[in-house]
């Protein structure tokens, strides 16, 4: 009877822990559903309009799950996509197992951050680095609004810190229930920006609770693409 159950898990758990598949993941920040273009100006609810200009985001510790247990982790930790360069926008992860549910965070964690300048997608001249004191930049949405009672109209969110109250390093988890080798994960920014004021709300530079709040909201509204 022992010897059957050990089969059985063998059998069970293989699939599982087999790799061979390549996991590809395409990050496309949207809005109304649609990829995101630079310039175009958007509708807001109340009828306003608004443009994005940039955005940036580091992507952090990929993982997948099973069952709430991790079953693969990214070798390369630290991913920045930049809506400027479409190559950076699809982080491909080599010989995945089966899973169920991917994870990541949005930004940089505390130990890198206190470590100092890096290089890769971690240079400070990608323009996503603070100093030691404030470490990096956990994501850059810029553009600009007549809401925006800014120079040029202008709102700058630069979101980013790691110490106590001001870490805006934010979580996401994904379920799947198919583990497809493509996955297109949907930024709606769009969901996003309806939580903003931006006549009171249009610049954020510096750690700050406010800064925790927005990185919380955004990785909230990201999901997989079609559901």
């Amino acid at each position: 009877m022992q010897l059957r159950f050990l089969v059985w898990l063998c059998l069970f758990c293989a699939p599982l822990a087999a790799k061979g598949q390549n996991l590809l993941l395409h990050f496309v920040p949207t809005w109304g559903g649609s990829a995101l273009v630079a310039g175009t100006y958007y509708k807001l609810p109340s009828g306003d309009s608004l443009q994005f200009s940039t955005f940036r985001c580091y992507v952090s510790h990929l993982s997948l799950a099973v069952n709430d247990k991790q079953v693969y982790k990214d070798a390369n930790t630290y991913h920045l996509l930049d809506m400027a360069a479409p190559q950076t926008m699809d982080v491909l992860l080599p010989q995945i197992p089966k899973y169920y549910e991917l994870r990541f965070a949005l930004g940089v964690d505390s130990a890198m951050s206190v470590s100092g300048a890096h290089s890769g997608d971690l240079d400070p001249e990608r323009g996503m680095y603070w100093a030691w004191q404030s470490g990096y930049i956990n994501f850059k949405i810029e553009g600009s609004s007549p809401l925006c009672n800014t120079r040029r109209n202008e709102f700058q969110f630069h979101i980013g810190g790691y110490a106590g109250k001001d870490n805006a390093l934010a979580q996401v988890a994904l379920q799947t229930a198919d583990a497809p080798n493509e996955v297109t994960i949907e930024i709606p920014l769009d969901k996003w920006m309806q939580q903003i004021d931006l006549h009171t709300q249009h610049t954020v530079m510096s750690p700050a609770p406010e800064a925790v709040q927005l990185a919380r909201q955004l990785a909230l509204v990201i999901k997989i693409a079609g559901r």
